[in-house]
């Protein structure tokens, strides 16, 4: 089984496209609870938007 060097640096790209996915979806799903916990913004929600 030989390595080539296309393959590896293809390899290493999607290797690190992948984990910085993760880490962004990691962020979202770790910072929705303390979202929730936020009180919402009452001008926002005093507007029509009919």
């Amino acid at each position: 089984m030989s390595c080539k060097p296309y393959k590896l640096g293809k390899t290493f790209w999607y290797a690190l496209l992948l984990w910085i996915i993760g880490f962004v979806w990691g962020m979202i799903v770790f910072m929705v609870p303390a979202l929730k916990q936020l009180p919402s913004i009452p001008v926002f929600f005093s507007f029509s938007f009919h």
